[in-house]
C-alpha cells in the first residue's frame, strides 16, 4: 500500500477514535448517573462499572485468539452494533442483573474496536512515528470523551434516554465507516510462535499503572476534594484541568518521544508524574493544587500512547495484534483494579494515602524502565566493543 494510502487510512482510523470516545464519553458515566438516580446500592454501581473493564479485558484476548488469518473488520463492526444495541436498552431496563449483563457487552465490543482499529493503527504506521501517531489517535479519543462527557448530563436532565441514544447512533455511523473504508484491510497475520508477552513485560506494566492511575484520579480523585472542603464547583474545575492537562500534553509530549526515544521521554514522564501526583496531596491551596492536578493530566495523559507506542515498536506484523490485545487487557486490569484497591488503602490508612499505591506502582515502573535503559545502554558499549575487537 502506498504511503498516501496508509495516510488516508489513519485519517478514517482518528476519525473512528473521536466517535468512540463521543460514544463512550456520553453513556459510559451517564450509567452510573443513572443507576445512582434511581437510587441502585453503590456496591452494586461499583460492581457494574467495574464489569465494563472486565470485559474489556477478557475480550481483547479473546479476539485475538480467534481472529487470526480473518477480516478483522467483521469484529470490529460486530463489536460495535453490539455495543449500540446495549448503550439503548440500557435506560430501559432496571434490573441489575439486566445492567450487568449489558455493561458486559459493551465491555466486549468496545475491545474487539480497540484490538482491531490499533492494530490496524500500527499496521498502517512508520515505525519512527509511532508514538506520534498513537498521540493523535489518543487525543482524537480523548476530545470526544471530553466533549460528550460535558454534553451529556446536560442531555440526560432534557431526557435520560438521550445520551444513551446519541452515543448508539455514532457507534452506527462508526460501522458504515470501517465496513466502507477498512473492510478488508485488517487481516490479520497468523499467531506468532513465540509469547509476544516476553518481549514487552515493561511498556505492559506501563500500561496497567497508566490505567490504574486515570480510573482512581477521575473515580476518587472528586471525593478526595469533597472531604477537605472544597465545593462542588470547585471539584468540576480541579478535575477538569486534569482532563485538559491529558489532551494538551499527549501531542507534544508523544512527537517529542519519537524524536528524542521513547524511553527516555517516558523515565521524565513517569518522575514527573510522580513529583505532581504528591504535589496535589499535599498542598492545600487551591489555585496551586489546580496548577498540580493540570501538570499531573499534562504527563499521565501521553501515559497511554508511549506505553502503546513502546509495546508494538519491536514486534512483527504477526506479533502486532497479540501486542494490542495484551495492551488492552493489563490497561483494563489497572482500570479495573484502581478505584477497588485505592478505596481499599482510604479505608485502611485514611483520605490522605489516595494516591499512596499508585505512586508505589510509579516507583516501580521508573525503576524498571531506569534499569531497562542502563541495560540497553551497556548492551551498546558491549557490542561496539566486540565490533572494534
Amino acid at each position: 500500500m502506498s504511503s498516501d494510502k496508509k495516510e488516508l487510512k489513519l485519517t478514517f482510523i482518528y476519525v473512528v477514535a473521536l466517535l468512540v470516545g463521543t460514544a463512550m464519553g456520553m453513556f459510559i458515566p451517564i450509567a452510573t448517573t443513572h443507576m445512582t438516580t434511581l437510587e441502585l446500592d453503590s456496591l452494586w454501581i461499583g460492581t457494574i462499572s467495574s464489569a465494563f473493564f472486565i470485559a474489556l479485558a477478557v475480550g481483547s484476548v479473546y479476539i485475538d485468539r480467534k481472529m487470526r488469518g480473518k477480516d478483522f473488520s467483521v469484529m470490529v463492526v460486530m463489536g460495535l452494533f453490539i455495543t449500540a444495541i446495549s448503550a439503548i436498552a440500557f435506560p430501559h431496563t432496571t434490573s441489575p442483573i439486566l445492567w450487568l449483563l449489558l455493561m458486559l457487552a459493551m465491555g466486549t465490543g468496545i475491545s474487539f474496536n480497540l484490538v482491531g482499529i490499533q492494530t490496524a493503527m500500527h499496521v498502517f504506521s512508520k515505525e519512527v512515528d509511532r508514538a506520534k501517531v498513537s498521540g493523535l489517535y489518543s487525543l482524537f479519543f480523548a476530545l470526544g470523551f471530553a466533549v460528550s462527557s460535558i454534553t451529556g448530563p446536560k442531555g440526560y436532565v432534557f431526557s435520560p434516554m438521550l445520551p444513551f441514544y446519541i452515543g448508539a447512533a455514532v457507534l452506527i455511523v462508526c460501522c458504515f465507516i470501517v465496513n466502507r473504508k477498512l473492510k478488508g484491510r485488517l487481516i490479520i497475520a497468523r499467531y506468532p510462535k513465540h509469547k509476544t508477552i516476553n518481549k514487552v513485560p515493561v511498556p505492559l506494566y506501563g500500561a496497567f499503572v497508566y490505567g490504574f492511575a486515570e480510573t482512581t484520579v477521575i473515580a476518587l480523585f472528586p471525593m478526595f476534594l469533597l472531604m477537605r472542603g472544597v465545593g462542588v464547583a470547585e471539584v468540576g474545575i480541579a478535575v477538569g484541568a486534569f482532563i485538559v492537562g491529558c489532551v494538551i500534553g499527549t501531542l507534544p509530549i508523544t512527537y517529542l518521544a519519537d524524536r528524542v526515544g521513547r524511553k527516555k521521554c517516558f523515565v521524565v514522564v513517569i518522575a514527573v508524574s510522580i513529583l505532581s501526583l504528591a504535589g496535589v496531596v499535599a498542598i492545600d491551596h487551591y489555585q496551586t493544587m489546580l496548577l498540580f492536578s493540570f501538570i499531573t493530566g499534562f504527563v499521565v495523559g501521553p501515559f497511554y500512547p508511549l506505553t502503546l507506542a513502546l509495546t508494538v515498536q519491536d514486534l512483527t506484523q504477526e506479533e502486532l495484534p497479540s501486542g494490542t490485545a495484551l495492551f488492552t487487557f493489563t490497561y483494563a486490569a489497572g482500570s479495573a483494579a484502581g478505584p477497588i484497591l485505592s478505596a481499599l488503602v482510604i479505608a485502611s490508612l485514611g483520605i490522605q494515602h489516595i494516591f499512596s499505591l499508585t505512586l508505589v506502582f510509579f516507583l516501580s515502573l521508573l525503576l524498571f524502565v531506569g534499569l531497562q535503559l542502563v541495560r540497553e545502554k551497556h548492551k551498546k558499549k558491549f557490542d561496539r566493543g566486540n565490533l572494534s575487537g
